[in-house]
Protein backbone atom coordinates (compact mmCIF):
# COMPACT_ATOMS: atom_id res chain seq x y z
CA UNK A 1 0.00 0.00 0.00
CA UNK A 2 1.42 3.37 -0.40
CA UNK A 3 1.73 6.30 1.28
CA UNK A 4 -1.18 8.15 -0.51
CA UNK A 5 -3.64 5.11 -1.07
CA UNK A 6 -3.18 5.23 2.86
CA UNK A 7 -3.61 8.37 3.18
CA UNK A 8 -6.52 8.56 1.31
CA UNK A 9 -7.95 5.71 3.27
CA UNK A 10 -7.55 7.14 6.07
CA UNK A 11 -9.36 10.45 4.41
CA UNK A 12 -12.05 8.74 3.34
CA UNK A 13 -12.87 6.95 6.45
CA UNK A 14 -12.94 9.96 8.42
CA UNK A 15 -15.16 11.59 5.80
CA UNK A 16 -17.60 8.67 6.45
CA UNK A 17 -17.98 9.05 10.00
CA UNK A 18 -18.28 12.70 10.27
CA UNK A 19 -21.24 12.18 7.89
CA UNK A 20 -23.15 9.44 9.92
CA UNK A 21 -23.27 11.35 12.92
CA UNK A 22 -26.54 11.82 14.21
CA UNK A 23 -27.44 14.95 16.10
CA UNK A 24 -29.94 14.73 19.10
CA UNK A 25 -33.76 15.68 18.26
CA UNK A 26 -35.31 17.76 21.07
CA UNK A 27 -38.44 18.89 18.90
CA UNK A 28 -40.38 22.07 18.66
CA UNK A 29 -41.96 22.19 22.10
CA UNK A 30 -38.67 22.12 23.23
CA UNK A 31 -37.10 24.67 21.78
CA UNK A 32 -40.66 27.21 22.56
CA UNK A 33 -40.15 26.14 26.14
CA UNK A 34 -36.40 27.35 26.27
CA UNK A 35 -37.35 30.40 24.63
CA UNK A 36 -40.33 31.28 26.31
CA UNK A 37 -39.67 29.61 29.84
CA UNK A 38 -41.51 26.48 31.33
CA UNK A 39 -44.30 28.36 32.45
CA UNK A 40 -45.58 29.40 29.40
CA UNK A 41 -49.26 29.67 28.40
CA UNK A 42 -50.03 27.59 25.63
CA UNK A 43 -52.22 28.90 23.39
CA UNK A 44 -52.53 25.97 20.41
CA UNK A 45 -50.64 23.55 19.21
CA UNK A 46 -52.09 22.30 15.90
CA UNK A 47 -51.05 19.38 13.94
CA UNK A 48 -51.97 19.57 10.17
CA UNK A 49 -51.33 16.22 8.01
CA UNK A 50 -48.22 16.11 5.23
CA UNK A 51 -45.83 18.55 3.05
CA UNK A 52 -48.52 20.30 1.05
CA UNK A 53 -51.61 20.83 3.34
CA UNK A 54 -51.98 24.26 4.65
CA UNK A 55 -50.26 25.68 7.43
CA UNK A 56 -52.20 28.93 8.25
CA UNK A 57 -55.07 29.48 11.46
CA UNK A 58 -58.40 29.01 10.32
CA UNK A 59 -59.99 32.25 11.92
CA UNK A 60 -60.90 30.08 14.31
CA UNK A 61 -58.34 28.91 15.50
CA UNK A 62 -56.50 33.22 15.01
CA UNK A 63 -59.49 34.03 17.23
CA UNK A 64 -58.46 31.16 19.81
CA UNK A 65 -55.03 32.19 19.78
CA UNK A 66 -55.53 36.23 19.85
CA UNK A 67 -58.15 36.01 23.07
CA UNK A 68 -55.49 33.49 24.56
CA UNK A 69 -52.29 35.53 24.04
CA UNK A 70 -53.94 38.68 24.52
CA UNK A 71 -54.96 37.31 27.91
CA UNK A 72 -51.90 36.17 29.02
CA UNK A 73 -49.92 39.33 27.61
CA UNK A 74 -52.27 41.53 30.16
CA UNK A 75 -51.57 39.25 32.99
CA UNK A 76 -47.75 39.27 32.54
CA UNK A 77 -47.33 35.61 31.59
CA UNK A 78 -45.17 34.53 28.39
CA UNK A 79 -47.28 32.53 25.37
CA UNK A 80 -46.73 30.95 22.44
CA UNK A 81 -49.18 29.27 19.57
CA UNK A 82 -47.19 26.83 16.74
CA UNK A 83 -48.51 24.57 13.57
CA UNK A 84 -46.48 21.95 13.06
CA UNK A 85 -46.49 19.01 10.47
CA UNK A 86 -44.39 16.57 8.49
CA UNK A 87 -42.44 18.11 6.20
CA UNK A 88 -40.32 16.56 2.88
CA UNK A 89 -37.97 14.74 4.98
CA UNK A 90 -37.89 16.53 8.63
CA UNK A 91 -40.75 18.04 11.07
CA UNK A 92 -41.51 22.14 10.63
CA UNK A 93 -43.20 24.27 12.51
CA UNK A 94 -43.60 27.78 12.62
CA UNK A 95 -45.72 30.20 15.28
CA UNK A 96 -45.60 32.98 17.56
CA UNK A 97 -44.04 33.65 21.05
CA UNK A 98 -45.05 36.41 23.37
CA UNK A 99 -42.25 36.85 26.28
CA UNK A 100 -41.86 40.50 28.75
CA UNK A 101 -44.05 41.90 26.32
CA UNK A 102 -42.14 40.91 23.31
CA UNK A 103 -43.68 39.31 19.89
CA UNK A 104 -41.42 36.75 17.56
CA UNK A 105 -42.78 34.58 15.34
CA UNK A 106 -40.46 31.28 15.16
CA UNK A 107 -39.51 28.65 12.55
CA UNK A 108 -38.55 25.28 13.13
CA UNK A 109 -37.20 22.87 11.26
CA UNK A 110 -35.82 19.26 12.74
CA UNK A 111 -33.30 18.41 9.45
CA UNK A 112 -32.61 21.38 7.88
CA UNK A 113 -30.19 19.88 5.42
CA UNK A 114 -32.52 16.83 4.85
CA UNK A 115 -31.20 14.09 6.97
CA UNK A 116 -29.88 13.26 10.74
CA UNK A 117 -26.44 15.26 9.85
CA UNK A 118 -27.24 18.26 11.28
CA UNK A 119 -28.96 20.08 13.95
CA UNK A 120 -32.52 21.12 14.37
CA UNK A 121 -33.22 24.86 13.46
CA UNK A 122 -35.11 26.87 15.66
CA UNK A 123 -34.88 30.96 14.06
CA UNK A 124 -37.19 33.77 15.72
CA UNK A 125 -37.75 37.30 14.22
CA UNK A 126 -39.10 40.05 16.46
CA UNK A 127 -42.13 41.25 15.14
CA UNK A 128 -43.98 44.80 16.02
CA UNK A 129 -44.45 45.63 19.75
CA UNK A 130 -48.49 44.09 21.00
CA UNK A 131 -50.80 46.26 22.57
CA UNK A 132 -52.14 45.26 25.50
CA UNK A 133 -55.59 45.71 23.30
CA UNK A 134 -55.02 42.37 21.50
CA UNK A 135 -52.46 40.05 19.81
CA UNK A 136 -53.38 39.22 16.12
CA UNK A 137 -50.89 36.17 15.66
CA UNK A 138 -51.43 36.71 12.06
CA UNK A 139 -49.71 40.23 11.80
CA UNK A 140 -46.46 38.29 12.96
CA UNK A 141 -47.13 35.15 11.53
CA UNK A 142 -46.66 36.44 7.89
CA UNK A 143 -42.73 36.06 6.14
CA UNK A 144 -42.09 37.90 2.86
CA UNK A 145 -44.27 36.20 0.14
CA UNK A 146 -46.62 34.41 2.34
CA UNK A 147 -49.93 33.88 1.84
CA UNK A 148 -52.19 34.80 4.76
Amino acid sequence: MTRTSFACGVAATLVGAACSLVYPRHGVQHHVEAYAGHLAVPCGVYQRGGFGEGRSLSPEEAKAVSQCMTTALRDGKPSYFFVAGSGIDSQLAWGVVSTGGRLARFDYDSAPCGGPGCRERFQTVECRQPTLETIDPNTCAKTPGEQP
